[in-house]
């Protein structure tokens, strides 16, 4: 972290006499004035040219530093316009209780934006009529959604529909209202319950120009079904979240049930 490479309190300038490297240096100089809001999130920092002059460093040591501070996600580049300080992480309780992203956003008051990329009906490829419990080939509901917050794209989802479940999603403008939501009020379906996955993928080349980061860096990848009321399953989604820009909160509870349980599945073995 950051802090770690604060040995005593900061001045804007760099100490050539310190063993501490010039880059780590400019760090925690440039951390120093986002943490003290002198640059606010979304300011465009200094060009390079600008930094190597007023900190006396090379060019070297201003990417060294900004390069780091981009991959920990502290600030971020916009090809052709510069270097700008990045926005909080996005706190997601995704695998706390069973809402979309749109509700998740809007219950702490962010303003979620959604691009739609895809709505089309196509036919079940082997995964997903299997996730789905569909026959290959079956109509499904195709829909790619690019999510952003503060016009910085953060999730890129596409989720699968069995067709016969509402034929007429096809026609609705889900750009800017919940799915969950437009399913249950406008089709009648009663959403019950999912079953989710999280796991660390590395980001395509189309994936990383949507979603304005490299090609390589970390993506979380989140995976999802969820099933309807009467058992039956409505939707398969995959989605792929910006390591750098979400984070996801579970709450753990410890309870005696499980606790005996666990004892129980112990004794059994320590008696084989």
């Amino acid at each position: 972290m950051l802090s770690s490479y604060i040995e005593k309190p900061p001045v804007d300038m760099i100490d050539y006499s310190s063993s501490l490297p010039y880059y780590a240096q400019l760090k925690a100089l440039l951390w120093q004035k986002i943490r003290g809001n002198e640059w606010k999130a979304h300011d465009r920092l200094p060009s390079e040219a600008e930094l190597c002059q007023r900190y006396g460093v090379s060019r070297t040591v201003v990417r060294q530093a900004l390069t780091e501070m981009v991959q920990e996600g502290i600030l971020y580049r916009r090809k052709g316009k510069g270097t700008f300080v990045a926005g909080p992480k996005i706190t997601e309780g995704l695998f706390q209780q069973l809402i979309g992203l749109h509700e998740e956003m809007a219950s702490q008051g962010v303003r979620l934006l959604t691009r739609i990329l895809e709505q089309i009906l196509v036919p079940a490829e082997a995964r997903i009529a299997s996730s789905l419990n569909l026959s290959v080939g079956d109509s499904v509901i195709k829909l790619v959604r690019l999510r952003l917050v503060e016009d910085t794209p953060i999730v890129l989802s596409t989720t699968f529909i069995p067709y016969h479940c509402c034929p007429s999603l096809l026609e609705y403008d889900l750009s800017d209202r919940s799915l969950y939501t437009t399913v249950e009020e406008e089709f009648g379906l009663q959403i019950s319950h999912g079953v989710r996955s999280i796991e660390v993928a590395e980001a395509s080349t189309k994936e990383a120009n949507l979603l304005q980061i490299k090609p390589g860096q970390p993506l979380v990848l989140v995976e999802s079904r969820t099933f309807l009321r009467d058992g039956r399953i409505f939707d398969f989604s995959i989605a792929k979240h910006r390591a750098d820009r979400c984070r996801f909160e579970v709450q753990l509870v410890r309870t005696k049930t499980h606790l005996d349980s666990i004892t129980q599945l112990v004794a059994a073995g320590d008696r084989e």
